[in-house]
């Protein structure tokens, strides 16, 4: 059975999504100041994390870096729990944080689940 012609074809399997957002480790092309804390530098040569921000980068240290992917890793994990035990959970950028400076319990549950 031929198509109409001008129609798209659809595809009937969704697109898998991500949580992840656009992350890449890079070497720093120029001396700059690390965006989670302007008193760490970023020299011309160090390594740092660069994360999407809308149509920009943001730029941070590796010190920071490894705090912030501490934070997601433990809150990705928190979801992967509850995704595998079927509760309701919400965790934001905030929860991520505690998480990562190493403050426990911090989860919102879901109140309409």
């Amino acid at each position: 059975m031929a198509r109409p012609p001008g129609r798209l074809r659809r595809c009937s399997v969704g697109r898998v999504r991500s949580l992840l957002i656009r992350v890449e480790i890079d070497t720093a092309q120029r001396a700059h100041k690390c965006q989670a804390n302007s008193r760490h530098p970023i020299k011309k040569g160090d390594i740092r994390l660069n994360v999407r921000a809308g149509r920009g980068w943001d730029r941070y240290c590796m010190d920071c870096a490894r705090k912030i992917v501490e934070g997601s890793l433990a809150a990705l994990t928190l979801v992967s729990r509850a995704v595998e035990t079927r509760e309701a959970v919400s965790v934001g950028e905030d929860e991520a944080t505690l998480i990562a400076d190493g403050v426990k319990g911090i989860v919102a549950i879901d109140p309409t689940a």
